[in-house]
């Protein structure tokens, strides 16, 4: 087996790993300032500019918010990027349950938070996606050749009837609320 070099990383990556670690160990809570970059360079043993450059690192990736004059604050003991690195190596099953969750929660607060403005743009949706259906069927029944829009099989409604799309379970809790 080939021997590879070891790879180097910067003074900012190392900086920024370690203040990436203090925050997620909750070394400073939600909300409270982070030392200054005087303090954080004395305690790094490293530049105020490797810590500024650190710190912008994370305030881009929505861990710190800077704010002229009052210092550098925690906004979220949990890195974004790292919630996205385990989404991405999360299994179909796992994305899937989330989706469901999150998307229930979602119609829910939708249909609790709801204005007519917004029950117009639902009806308006709707009927844009019934234009696009096809009157004539299957794509056996039709002739050869025919311009179609790929339809979804959709399961139908619990009881029978006519099937019901995700928008037409929506807009049915948004009437069930309104009365």
């Amino acid at each position: 087996m080939a021997l590879r070099a070891a790879g180097r990383q910067s003074l900012v990556d190392t900086v920024v790993d370690q203040l990436r670690t203090q925050v997620a160990a909750g070394e400073w809570r939600v909300g409270e300032r982070i030392p200054t970059e005087h303090a954080l360079a004395e305690q790094l043993q490293v530049g105020r500019n490797t810590v500024r450059e650190a710190v912008r690192v994370l305030v881009h990736a929505g861990m710190l918010r800077s704010r002229q004059g009052e210092g550098t604050f925690v906004v979220s003991t949990a890195d974004p990027a790292e919630i996205m690195r385990g989404v991405q190596r999360a299994g179909v099953r796992d994305v899937l349950e989330l989706r469901i969750a999150l998307e229930a929660e979602a119609a829910r607060l939708a249909a609790t938070r709801h204005e007519p403005a917004d029950l117009k743009r639902m009806r308006d949706a709707l009927e844009a996606q019934t234009a696009f259906e096809d009157p004539e069927g299957p794509a056996g029944l039709r002739e050869p050749g025919a311009l179609r829009r790929p339809r979804r099989r959709v399961p139908q409604g619990r009881r029978g009837g006519r099937p019901q799309h995700g928008a037409d379970r929506d807009l049915q809790l948004v009437q069930q609320l309104r009365t």
